[in-house]
């Protein structure tokens, strides 16, 4: 242990397995405890497989008896090892598993830290609202112990949210609380290093040189003291990095010479280098040099690691999340190739590797009943200053590129999709959809065939969009009104076979519509939905044999049965959206225990599970489909984990509805696709009877625009 507090991990790995040895010999309690510390010591050295088997081998030993702050302690070291490997979703589930254990011991203390560790967590994956309030809440609990590392640790960590949230001065007045705290803590080198190297960063920022060379130098004397090899040459790269940062903009020359370094001192001790970032730097530093080809490697490099690390994650949310990361070395890398080398499908081809094709559903939907129609595949790349927009119809492929602010682009989409969510006048609407045609359409309007279906591939806030509702300023026609429309996550996608298009069941029994119900959720009153149990209903009367499934039967077993065994998959009932952890948004179900309760099914479950999912799901609840402003994956909670599990094509709400509202829609929408129409074309037709309905209320695109095909 001492050797483990000394930073001397080499020597404390043979010291832990001797003292193993013995105390399970022994058969002390304190066996356990050993060998989890043994698996710590797999963490530190990035040999997450080796702690996971190692904790596999520890709990079946212990069985049943496994102490509880123990198993809370396998879970917070689990989810280090999962936020290491950018398995988001899987972090954020071991930490909160280990927040509930600690906080049923009482332990407040470890309940605080796990608060720090889920705002790691929240800061990876860019939810900087949920990041601060967790750390601020932590600060305050640790605060009780002024003398804890793991106060050290909180503050660190809030200084880091202060920055990204764009106030400096707040961060550093953060590290300054954090130095004293590590100022009683001496054996705390590394801490003291990384705080050191914040401060330089900034002291740097808010023009104090002195401070930050008095920063650097404290945190090159905290490296060097340091025993392990391993981290100190760590720590090192660390320095190397921060120092290419400073230098930047006053001298290209040196940053590119230390981010070389930071390079070739993490390679030296095995370190997976922070490449993304390395080569960004790289880039920025070649750029300033007029070194533009260099910059371009150093680009590509970078390019090829974010989709490496891409492909190994098979967790949906936290692949959109961890692209997220990559999102200025993209935009430097397709900028470059759109204007500097004059090929913006070369940048075009950048967004799709991020983007990544959703694989091809597992079983056949439907048949196709007749040839699909002519479709045109529209997709965006939003870049600081220019917008790029290309055609795929009839065999040949256009890019327009047309100069834009990104930030006002971005602020019309917000201020649409709230126009709209909360059902603001027409004229308020109409404002931004003529704004937003003249953008988005108007400059390839002419490459659009005539009636053809148009596959959506967005970008960014571009996601808010709902293209349906986007008004020619000249003729006054929406979109919808020439187009059906569904949305893809990738161009690939939206070129795959559309036979799925036609979404007939393949046999009337394989039609299932669920209603839950009322019930309490969690302590909150969910009330009664009539016009959903309506829609339930009259959906069902539309397919001889369907299965209607009511109140208690609208369980959540009955739920994963109906994605394994129809082809159409109808719920109505409610749902609810979590933008800041797309995994927890859930449906309410019914609890077979108890007819008075309402039980989650989370979108996470979903991707857990081996259900392959059928070929059509309309999921009629609250933000269902809640788009999402990022590259990959724009559908969030439901939407998303369905498709991600195989679904072909799923029909969802991207802000909250009232089920009177959603009824008429939805029960619309089935009545025109078992004519034999595609989903794209039935909802177009739903969409319709409101646009040419004789009420002024249901006319306005808030009453029909909320319903997004999203898929195959």
């Amino acid at each position: 242990w001492a050797a483990f507090e000394s930073l001397e991990v080499e020597r404390a790995r043979p010291e832990l397995e001797s003292a193993a040895r013995e105390l399970c010999a022994a058969g002390s309690p304190a066996c356990s405890w050993a060998r989890y510390w043994i698996g710590v010591v797999f963490l530190y050295d990035g040999r997450f497989q080796e702690l996971e088997s190692s904790f596999v081998t520890l709990e079946a030993a212990s069985g049943r008896e496994l102490d509880p702050r123990l198993r809370a302690s396998l879970e917070r070291t689990r989810g280090t090892a999962a936020l290491r490997s950018a398995s988001f979703t899987a972090a954020r589930e071991h930490y909160q598993r280990a927040a509930e254990g600690f906080d049923a011991l009482g332990d407040r203390f470890n309940h605080a830290i796990l608060q720090t560790y889920l705002a790691d967590v929240d800061s990876s994956v860019g939810q900087a609202d949920s990041d601060w309030r967790r750390r601020l809440a932590a600060v305050a609990e640790l605060q009780q112990s002024p003398s804890s590392p793991w106060l050290a640790t909180a503050l660190y960590g809030s200084a880091l949210s202060a920055l990204a949230a764009g106030s400096p001065a707040a961060a550093l007045a953060f590290v300054e609380e954090d130095r004293a705290v590590l100022a009683a803590l001496p054996r705390f080198r590394v801490d003291q290093a990384e705080a050191a190297l914040l401060r330089a960063s900034l002291q740097m920022r808010l023009g104090d040189p002195v401070g930050a060379a008095s920063a650097i130098a404290t945190a090159r004397h905290s490296i060097q003291e340091i025993p392990d090899p391993t981290l100190r040459r760590r720590l090192e790269g660390d320095f190397d990095l921060q120092l290419a940062r400073f230098e930047l903009d006053r001298d290209p020359n040196a940053a590119l010479q230390a981010v070389r370094q930071a390079r070739s001192r993490y390679r030296a001790v095995g370190v997976r280098l922070p490449a993304i970032e390395i080569a960004l730097l790289e880039a920025r530093a070649a750029l300033a040099l007029g070194r533009t080809e260099t910059a371009r490697a150093d680009l590509q490099s970078g390019f090829r690691e974010l989709t490496a690390v891409l492909s190994g994650l098979d967790d949906p949310f936290s692949a959109a999340s961890y692209a997220e990361l990559g999102g200025d070395l993209v935009d430097e890398l397709a900028s470059l190739e759109a204007e500097a080398y004059g090929s913006p499908q070369t940048a075009f081809d950048l967004f799709e590797a991020l983007r990544g094709p959703r694989p091809p559903a597992a079983r056949g939907a439907g048949e196709a009943i007749d040839p699909p129609p002519a479709e045109a595949i529209v997709s965006y790349a939003l870049l600081p200053h220019r917008l790029l927009i290309a055609v795929r119809a009839g065999g040949t492929r256009k890019i327009a590129a047309t100069s834009v602010s990104r930030s006002e682009l971005e602020s019309r989409c917000q201020r649409l999709f709230a126009l709209l969510a909360t059902g603001a006048s027409d004229q308020a609407i109409r404002d931004e959809t003529d704004w937003l045609s003249s953008r988005l359409i108007a400059p390839i309007a002419s490459w659009l065939p005539k009636g053809s279906q148009l596959v959506i591939v967005a970008d960014r806030a571009l996601h808010l969009v709902p293209f349906a509702a986007l008004r020619d300023p000249l003729s006054g026609e929406y979109l919808v009104e020439q187009h059906a429309i569904r949305y893809a996550s990738s161009a690939s996608e939206g070129a795959w076979p559309v036979a799925s298009d036609r979404l007939l069941p393949r046999t009337a029994g394989r039609v299932t519509v669920l209603a839950p119900g009322a019930g309490s959720a969690e302590g909150v009153a969910l009330p009664a939905l009539p016009a959903a149990r309506a829609e339930a209903r009259s959906v069902a009367a539309l397919y001889p044999g369907a299965r209607l499934l009511e109140g208690l039967q609208a369980n959540r077993g009955a739920f994963l049965r109906a994605l394994r065994d129809s082809d159409i998959l109808h719920f109505a009932g409610h749902a609810q959206a979590a933008p800041e952890d797309p995994g927890a948004s859930r449906l309410w179900l019914a609890d077979e225990r108890d007819a008075r309760r309402l039980s989650p099914l989370l979108a996470a479950d979903l991707l857990r599970s081996e259900t392959a999912g059928p070929g059509l799901v309309v999921l009629s609840g609250c933000e269902t489909s809640l788009p999402a402003s990022r590259r990959r994956l724009g559908s969030d909670g439901y939407a998303g984990s369905l498709l991600g599990i195989g679904a072909r094509a799923v029909v969802g709400t991207a802000w909250a509805v009232d089920d009177a509202q959603a009824e008429s829609l939805f029960v619309a929408f089935h009545r025109h696709l078992i004519t034999g129409l595609g989903a794209a074309e039935a909802l177009r037709r739903a969409q319709l009877e409101r646009i040419r309905s004789a009420s002024s209320h249901d006319r306005s695109p808030a009453q029909w625009a909320f319903a997004r095909l999203a898929g195959v």
